[in-house]
């Protein structure tokens, strides 16, 4: 089916935000244009860190991650991941808001004049393929569009809104409809004309046989045989206010507009919001502060309105308040200049009953009565003076004030007519010919009027002239009057000649010419018509002309005549348009007493369509269907009276059966029906709790769930709370809360893969009632989750709709909004990150939503971070390390990845500033990515910041800046995955003043018990260990490293070939010296320094274990440094960053092609470096990637109000892998080689088998030290030679010892960050909270290596890979399949079993998970 639009009734004020992210200049650092490719797959599963709400690839030319002018209307593509990429944008104070797909294209719809610089009136087509947009026939249409529906079936796109037609003439098109065919690239008007007022929706019905319109018109349809009266077709002006303290001829007075008038109150409330007077003369507000004016308390009041020109006023329109109880309950009005006390006539509220008043008039303190209109009889008038003599509660108080008008009016000059309120836009006038504008004195003392004149020559063909479309609210009995200025004061007397005025009733009325005399002396109101007016739609305008007359009076001076074009009114005598009409013949009419009247909705049958139709008019019974009874209801409902439905509306339409139809919008029914309904069984009834208490914008049907959108707080009868969305469920009739819902309104939702896409004028989405996410007018609801989750993209700015990208399920759609800035992946601190199509990066964001604005402690914890040098006493008397980066909540500082070895699931235990919405969760949590839930760990919570993490055997290390009910010490604490409980006989830490601080947790090589504590610290468990420190997990004993070495450690590396180095990097003193880095031996037990450096070191990278290949990055007091130690001697690299730049990590990562190897980076590998970074040829950055020469930008991210923000880690499932990519032989030569051999020379295999048993078992202790190797075809064993050798092994050998293996999770040490450890990826045997664990000898079965225990593992696992299988003792496997694993003593090849089977055999290792 066609996608469903809705329109939003309101459109929401641009706000401009701030430009925080310019557009990346292009720019080339490299050779290469492009971004280098990495290959994240090969370290396993990689993820970064840090403080961002947002995250994006760098790219050279400025886009995606781009600023916008927030004035315009951006149009975005949200990819099925929730990617944003942007498309074009509209004119300045232009919008969106309906789209659908037709073909090859989609069309956008709403209000503007261009998209992407492609004239366009309020529609436009755009090619996704070629990506350009493109006008329709005639530029477009005249008036906003606010739905359209593309119909398959006929090839066509239907537009509804407030138009009239297209741009290029409306002839022919009874308004608010059109519809375009685009293989002729024409517009046509419906078969029914089209309909009296805007249409907001354009829905088909469940079999797509009609299309169902909603909106604000009337219909009419005859009733029996009856003939209408005549063929004058009034019109219904939805922009009309309505109240029971109105009548339906007050009501139709447009009020003056009074931005021009001097208005005085006095004295007025100092309270805030409620002092100034000018806030109610068009009130948009609800009845309080910044929409109601309150006088002092307990003071009579007087409110002066003065205009300094002539007025024809007819009546005040006040409106009381009700705010904190105070309302005004008598008054009185005078008139000025003349200081008469008006004697007022008003029409008692909820009865028909009129009545007069004058010194003493009441005013209504009912809540229900919106205003009183109180009309008089006075001639031309300057202003008036309202006394509000008494009051409610502590004094006189006004929610509206109006002065309304005779009728309607407008002038000559353009820049006079000002917009009246509620009216869609100001009358205007334009002239032809030679116009000049002049400032005349009237008849009254001290005012003025500005006029225009022209000349014209005696005896001239052709005549200057001037056309005023005056806004008219309402149809009826009008006089229009010239107003004439008098020649005597213009001095133009004997120039002055005669016009002629034409004006168009409308309502296919004829148009009418009446012959005007301007030579009059004095100011004169001339009658140029008399009779019913019905003003064209959408505007509501009538239409009057002035020219010389056809036969013009008097001679004229010097051969020239003299033309005058002042001001048009129009009085209003009767709302009764169906006496005195003009006909025009026709079968259609207006409405007679013997009609029956319809509201809101009309259905139009796309199959076997009715003729001679205009909806606009009388309609044929013939043609009515089901859903006319729902028009019927809907006005009979409202009050049975074109007053009555003003201000209604019907935006969203949701057919559900055949029999069951939902409305949405904006009305309440007679019987307590509030803005939503159902229509079924032929009849219109409420939805449970008598539906919502606010106004309804959007629908969307999942399945039997409704899900409803828009402006309220609550069912209509106040029992559940919901705040701006909610889920009705059709089969049990109840409604329940999205959450907490949104703190804004709702303008459009969409459906996609599951998930509920809302779109509107809110910023935050609600979790409960004291919890809530960043939300910028875009928001994402897990429906099976049943929770608020990540919606893809960051946007700073406001979303106003969102429709589906096409009619297949590709999940696809496009969003459209006034933003400032956008990047494409929006992320709570967190995403990961692999190899995508091309050679490019693949990011997913983190699915769940992290927050921190509710937690008690979070305003602390945002303290700590950005005070660090205060909460982080230095140990170390050299100079101190640089205040981290500012991390508010939520901030992801560091992770590792976790197999729960029971479900074979890869998880995410992430660790930084944050709480999880809705639970106590803090700073500490398990992401799963496969259902993006995110659950704490059982036990007492965190109350701090977590900066690293590791994960050794069965235990989990965290270390960071906090505190832990029943843990000893501070900032430190061990969690035992396997019994799910914090270690609590572990001593903690101290600090010589203040709280501890621990940034680096590792482990060491060929010791797994050891675990290395660095960080801000004076001792640990009362072991004198400044800044670092040995642990012994099981002994939970503490062993200082040395002692004559300490200070502020950031970072922990480690070197040599058997990581017998440990590199300790940040803030030292050493012996007495302040050094920037030092190493330490076990052997020696000692430190030494390493070169000298600028400055203390805040990130340090070693080159593949190579002690004469290291990296450093730290600060100075001019800036940041990057250098290179080549084993003597540190050597800066010259890099384009600025001085604010900060790094916090480095690291060497592998790539998936070679580049032009650099004297200190080999070719297969570049240095990734992180933090917060700027340069001289780029705006920001918070990675980038250097080959030794360039430097290449990377990631760029950003916090959710746009500032810059950074990446604190990098982290993967591999503890070591490969830089060098393997070369594989394809498994067809492989066998054709293992058939040729093993004929002839299997006895020498046999001896070679015994042989590598023998060296290997000489070689075992350095096993560990080497790198993951590959799966390589090259290499396979054939069964024959894995059998051999592992008799031979265990004929020869014997059993392995249980270390026979290091295990290279567990015992290989990994380089360290400035912050979180990537020893991360170091596997564990635990569970997710409330999961099963084993003891010990588990590892992360993601890692191809062996573990510590006996090779018997008996342990689940799952195929990443499908493997062919096909050489003898080889196991099958396809992607996906369990296996349980057998034995695991070679590190490339393992022996599983398949269970469902029971058919055992060997696989690769790298192949399983």
């Amino acid at each position: 089916m066609p996608s469903t639009n809705q329109r939003r009734w309101a459109r929401h004020r641009h706000r401009r935000y701030p430009q925080i992210i310019a557009v990346l200049t292009s720019f080339v650092l490299g050779t290469n244009a492009a971004l280098p490719q990495v290959d994240f797959d090969r370290m396993g599963k990689v993820a970064i860190a840090g403080s961002f709400a947002g995250l994006d690839l760098y790219s050279s030319d400025g886009g995606p991650s781009a600023s916008f002018d927030a004035t315009t209307s951006t149009i975005f593509l949200r990819s099925a991941d929730g990617g944003l990429s942007p498309i074009g944008s509209t004119n300045a104070g232009g919008s969106v808001v309906a789209g659908c797909s037709l073909g090859d294209s989609f069309y956008f719809a709403g209000s503007f004049s261009s998209v992407s610089g492609q004239n366009a009136a309020n529609i436009v087509s755009y090619n996704p393929s070629t990506s350009k947009f493109t006008a329709l026939a005639g530029g477009g249409l005249d008036g906003a569009v606010e739905a359209i529906y593309c119909d398959s079936s006929s090839k066509s796109v239907w537009a509804g809104g407030a138009f009239h037609g297209p741009s290029s003439g409306a002839s022919g098109y009874s308004g608010s409809v059109a519809v375009y065919t685009p293989s002729s690239n024409s517009w046509a008007p419906p078969g029914f004309g089209g309909l009296s007022g805007p249409v907001m929706s354009i829905v088909s019905n469940t079999d797509s046989s009609s299309l169902l319109f909603g909106g604000s018109f009337l219909t009419s349809y005859q009733s029996g045989s009856t003939t209408p009266n005549n063929n004058v077709t009034s019109v219904s002006n939805p922009n009309v206010p309505q109240s029971s303290g109105s009548t339906p001829f007050s009501s139709s007075l447009v009020p003056f507009p009074l931005g021009g008038a001097e208005i005085t109150a006095g004295p007025s409330s100092s309270r805030a919001g409620l002092g100034d007077i000018n806030a109610i003369l068009c009130p948009s507000g609800e009845d309080g502060p910044g929409s109601t004016w309150f006088g002092r308390e307990g003071s009579y009041n007087t409110i002066i309105i003065r205009n300094f020109q002539a007025m024809t006023a007819r009546g005040i329109r006040l409106g009381n308040t009700f705010f904190d109880g105070q309302s005004t309950t008598v008054f009185c009005v005078t008139s000025i200049p003349d200081n008469r006390v008006l004697t007022l006539r008003y029409n008692v509220p909820g009865s028909s009953e009129t009545r007069t008043c004058s010194d003493e008039c009441p005013l209504s303190t009912d809540p229900s009565v919106a205003f009183q209109d109180f009309v008089f009889e006075a001639d031309s008038i300057t202003g008036v003076l309202i006394n509000l003599k008494e009051w409610a509660k502590d004094g006189v108080g006004l929610h509206l004030l109006q002065l309304l008008s005779d009728g309607s009016f407008a002038s000559a000059v353009s820049s006079d007519n000002a917009s009246p309120c509620y009216a869609p836009g100001p009358s205007n006038a334009h002239a032809t010919g030679s116009w000049s504008q002049a400032t005349v004195n009237t008849d009254i003392p001290a005012t003025v009027q500005t006029v225009l004149t022209s000349n014209v020559a005696v005896g001239s063909t052709t005549s200057p002239s001037v056309t005023w479309n005056v806004y008219t609210s309402a149809s009826g009995q009008y006089e229009v009057y010239l107003i004439v200025p008098g020649c005597i004061n213009m001095q133009d007397c004997d120039s002055r000649t005669s016009v002629d005025v034409t004006i168009n009733p409308g309502g296919s009325m004829s148009p009418v010419t009446t012959t005007v005399s301007e030579q009059n002396p004095q100011d004169a109101e001339v009658l140029v018509y008399k009779g019913p007016l019905v003003p064209s739609t959408p505007d509501y305008t009538i239409t009057v002309r002035l020219a010389l007359a056809a036969n013009p009076t008097g001679q004229g001076v010097g051969g020239q005549y003299t033309l005058v074009a002042g001001r048009v009114m129009m009085k209003l005598i009767s709302t009764d348009t169906s006496s005195n009409g003009t006909s025009t013949g026709g079968s259609n009419g207006t409405a007679t007493s013997n009609s029956r009247r319809g509201f809101g909705i009309y259905e139009w049958p796309l199959r076997n369509s009715p003729s001679n139709v205009n909806a606009t008019g009388i309609i044929p019974n013939e043609t009515e269907t089901s859903l006319t009874t729902a028009a019927f209801n809907l006005y009979s409902g409202l009050g049975n009276s074109t007053s009555s439905v003003s201000g209604a509306r019907i935006e969203s339409i949701v057919p559900y059966t055949s029999d069951k139809t939902f409305l949405g919008g904006r009305f309440t029914l007679r019987d307590g029906t509030a803005n939503i309904a159902q229509f079924t069984s032929g009849a219109l009834s409420a939805l449970a709790n008598q539906g919502l208490n606010g106004v309804v914008s959007s629908m969307v049907l999942y399945g039997s769930t409704l899900f409803v959108g828009g402006s309220f707080n609550s069912t209509a009868d106040n029992s559940v709370s919901l705040r701006n969305i909610a889920a009705y469920n059709v089969g049990s009739n109840q409604w329940s809360a999205l959450g907490g819902g949104l703190d804004g309104p709702v303008s459009s939702l969409g459906l996609s893969d599951g998930h509920l896409s809302v779109v509107g004028n809110f910023t935050r989405t609600l979790i409960t009632s004291s919890a809530a996410l960043n939300a910028a007018g875009l928001a994402s609801w897990n429906i099976a989750g049943g929770r608020w989750t990540n919606s893809g993209g960051l946007l700073v700015g406001k979303i106003s709709s969102v429709f589906n990208a096409t009619t297949s399920n590709d999940n696809k759609q496009y969003i459209s909004g006034s933003i400032s800035m956008y990047l494409k992946y929006g992320a709570d601190g967190a995403a990961s990150i692999s190899n995508g199509e091309s050679g490019q990066p693949a990011i997913t964001p983190l699915g769940a939503r992290l927050d921190g604005s509710t937690v008690s402690t979070s305003e602390r914890k945002r303290w700590l971070l950005s005070l660090r040098d205060i909460l982080a006493p230095r140990q170390s008397a050299g100079t101190p390390l640089p205040d981290d980066e500012a991390a508010p909540a939520p901030s992801v500082l560091g992770g590792v990845f976790w197999t729960n070895t029971t479900t074979s699931r890869q998880v995410m235990i992430i660790g930084g500033n944050f709480t999880v919405p809705g639970t106590t969760t803090t700073s500490l949590a398990i992401y799963d990515p496969s259902d993006e839930s995110v659950v704490g760990l059982q036990g007492n919570q965190v109350d701090g910041v977590i900066r690293t993490l590791l994960i050794v055997g069965s235990k989990l290390f965290v270390g960071g800046e906090f505190t832990l009910q029943g843990v000893q010490g501070q900032s430190f604490a061990v969690y035992d995955l396997s019994s799910q409980l914090w270690d609590t006989g572990i001593s903690g830490l101290t600090a010589s003043s203040g709280q501890p601080v621990v940034r680096s947790i590792t482990s060491i090589s060929d010791s797994s018990t050891t675990v290395i504590v660095a960080g801000s610290f004076a001792s640990a468990g009362g072991i004198q260990c400044n800044g670092i420190c040995a642990l012994d997990p099981n002994g939970r004993t503490w062993t200082a490293l040395g002692s004559n070495a300490g200070g502020d450690i950031e970072t922990v590396s480690y070197a040599g070939s058997n990581a017998e180095i440990l590199l300790a990097a940040g803030s030292l003193n050493l012996a007495g010296s302040t050094v920037y880095i030092a190493a330490y031996t076990s052997q020696n037990q000692s430190w030494t320094p390493v070169g000298t450096l600028p400055g203390p070191v805040t990130a340090l990278g070693v080159n593949d274990r190579n002690q004469s290949s290291l990296f450093a990055a730290g600060q100075t007091s001019s800036g940041a440094f990057v250098s290179h130690w080549d084993g003597s001697q540190w050597t800066s690299i010259d890099l384009p960053l600025s001085a604010s730049s900060n790094i916090t990590q480095l690291e060497l990562v592998p790539l998936q092609e070679d580049h032009e190897s650099k004297s200190i980076i080999e070719s297969n590998r570049m240095l990734w470096i992180s933090g917060s970074l700027s340069g001289s040829n780029f705006t920001r950055a918070s990675s980038a990637l250097y080959d030794g020469q360039n430097l290449y930008p990377y990631l760029v991210t950003s916090s959710a109000s746009g500032d810059a923000g950074s990446i604190s880690s990098f982290f993967h499932s591999f503890s070591t892998f490969d830089f060098n990519r393997r070369k594989f032989l394809a498994v067809g030569v492989v066998i054709l080689i293992s058939i040729a051999l093993g004929a002839g020379i299997v006895f020498l295999l046999g001896l070679i088998g015994i042989l590598w048993a023998l060296f290997s078992r000489r070689d075992d202790r350095s096993f560990g030290q080497d790198t993951v190797v590959e799966d390589d075809d090259s290499v396979r064993p054939s069964s024959l030679l894995a059998h051999v050798n592992a008799a031979a092994r265990n004929t020869i050998l014997g059993t392995p010892k249980n270390d026979y293996y290091v295990h290279k999770g567990e015992d290989t040490i990994v380089d360290d960050h400035a912050r979180p450890s990537t020893a991360g990826s170091q596997p564990a045997a635990a569970a997710m909270a409330g999961g099963a664990v084993t003891a010990a000898g588990e590892h992360n079965a993601l890692t191809p290596v062996t573990t510590t225990d006996e090779h018997d593992v008996n342990r689940p696992a799952h195929a990443r890979y499908s493997f062919d299988g096909t050489g003898e003792g080889e196991l099958p496997l396809t992607s996906g399949q369990q296996v349980v694993v057998l034995n695991d003593q070679d590190p490339t090849w393992w022996f599983v079993r398949d269970n469902a089977t029971q058919r055992e055999g060997i696989v690769p290792s790298a192949y399983l998970a």
